[in-house]
């Protein structure tokens, strides 16, 4: 699983200064991690997806793919699913510099994951420079 791991970063590494292969891989991973019907695979997809934005920036994302399916990992039935999901909002947050432009996901949001949000954006504002690039 950490050689999956490792292969697919280095796949969306390879040309991080054209988004298309992180793009490419991230819509894979919503497009069919996210909505697999094995735990495990949801995880691993979520988890894929926050790593990749922590080590590129956020801004690296299909951020439309990733905003549009916020639902589906904020409504799974996983809790760590739903944290991945929320840091992964927290982290465009940053990269765009406010909750703003995510309105209409924070409103359908339940409270307490508006307010981890919202403890996630305080603890860290600023969005920190990618890891990797």
């Amino acid at each position: 699983s950490k050689i999956v791991d490792a292969v697919l970063m280095k796949i969306m590494q390879v040309s991080r200064n054209e988004p298309s292969s992180i793009h490419i891989v991230v819509e894979h991973l919503l497009d069919h991690g996210i909505t697999s019907k094995k735990p495990k695979v949801v995880l691993k997809s979520t988890g894929l997806i926050l790593d990749a934005a922590k080590s590129f920036g956020a801004a690296t994302l299909p951020l439309a793919n990733v905003t549009s399916n916020a639902d589906k990992m904020l409504s799974h039935t996983n809790g760590d699913v739903r944290d991945n999901g929320i840091n992964i909002l927290a982290e465009i947050c940053r990269v765009v510099g406010s909750k703003d432009p995510l309105a209409d996901i924070v409103e359908s949001m339940k409270t307490a994951q508006v307010s981890e949000l919202d403890a996630l954006l305080s603890s860290q504002p600023n969005a920190m420079s990618p890891l990797i690039g």
